[in-house]
């Protein structure tokens, strides 16, 4: 897949698995058929650095936030079919790292500041936005990452301050607190249980890591520990069984959630380009999507069967 003529840094499955979304600092979202591999449109409109995409659950929409370094950002919701706008959130505000909905379509997540440390301009923010009205309904600030549990009443946030905070879906009322054990929780998710939250990071001596929370218990059930590498974003595979990671080590990393076992890693066709910005895995489980910002509109799909490349 090619196509954007500047570094790719988002990609999303539509959640049929037929289609996939791909932004890019060329300020431009394609859609490709995944099967095919073919590009059937693109949507223009933005005004900086596409740096996140989402579909929404019925696949008729499509968030993407972008934004120029430190510079101003923008949400914009687009109309998959007609590729139009439907509704423009938080313009001119800092630029948007991050998009993901919250418990429904009406409402999504922005990071902003993602990763920042206290000598940058800005600080790491998550706001939780009416799609509708553009109304930005709760802030949580020294927060990097955002995660809403499968069950839909609770949220999952996560900072520089080496700490996971949980809190209440409707109201943001607090409901609990995980001590990350790691410097800066860069990336929180929830399995698709909702037994298992995974944190993602590193520490105060630039040490990766990822550990997996049992959720009934607010303990760590596991841990996986990187001496090469800060991890950016860790994701479960759609059955549970499989984490998948990213770093600047390089590549994608996957493990074993029962065994901590490393099952396999991309690093090997990145050699390169060795910055991967973005993955997502479709629906499925049968297929990888990675982007990376070292390499001039780059897509790639992997087979997760043997892990090697289709695409």
């Amino acid at each position: 897949m090619a196509e954007h003529t500047k570094p790719v840094h988002a990609v999303a499955f539509s959640p049929d698995g037929q289609l996939l979304a791909t932004g890019a600092r060329d300020q431009i979202i394609h859609l490709w058929e995944v099967d095919s591999g073919n590009l059937l449109g693109s949507l223009h409109g933005h005004r900086h650095a596409i740096r996140s995409v989402c579909f929404s659950e019925s696949g008729r929409t499509l968030i993407a936030g972008a934004g120029d370094w430190f510079d101003r950002g923008e949400v914009l919701v687009w109309d998959v079919q007609a590729a139009t706008v439907r509704h423009a959130l938080a313009r001119d505000g800092d630029a948007v790292d991050w998009v993901g909905h919250t418990t429904s379509d009406n409402e999504i997540a922005v990071v902003t500041g993602f990763g920042c440390g206290p000598r940058d301009p800005v600080e790491p923010t998550v706001r939780l936005y009416d799609v509708r009205s553009g109304r930005c309904r709760l802030t949580f600030q020294r927060e990097n990452c955002f995660a809403v549990a499968p069950e839909g009443g609770s949220f999952a946030v996560g900072g520089p301050d080496c700490a996971i905070k949980l809190h209440r879906a409707n109201d943001g009322a607090p409901l609990g607190r995980l001590a990350a054990a790691m410097g800066n929780v860069l990336c929180v998710a929830f399995s698709a249980s909702g037994e298992l939250l995974l944190s993602a990071g590193f520490g105060r001596k630039e040490q990766g890591a990822v550990h997996l929370w049992d959720m009934s218990q607010g303990t760590i059930r596991r841990s996986f520990v990187f001496d090469d590498s800060a991890i950016s974003r860790a994701m479960f595979h759609s059955d549970d069984s499989i984490v998948a990671t990213i770093g600047s080590e390089g590549g994608c990393r996957f493990w074993a959630v029962g065994t901590g076992e490393l099952l396999g890693e991309t690093r090997e066709s990145l050699r390169k380009r060795p910055n991967p910005k973005s993955i997502a895995i479709s629906p499925d489980g049968s297929l990888l999507a990675m982007t990376s910002s070292e390499a001039k509109g780059a897509i790639e799909l992997w087979d997760l069967g043997d892990l090697a490349s289709v695409g």
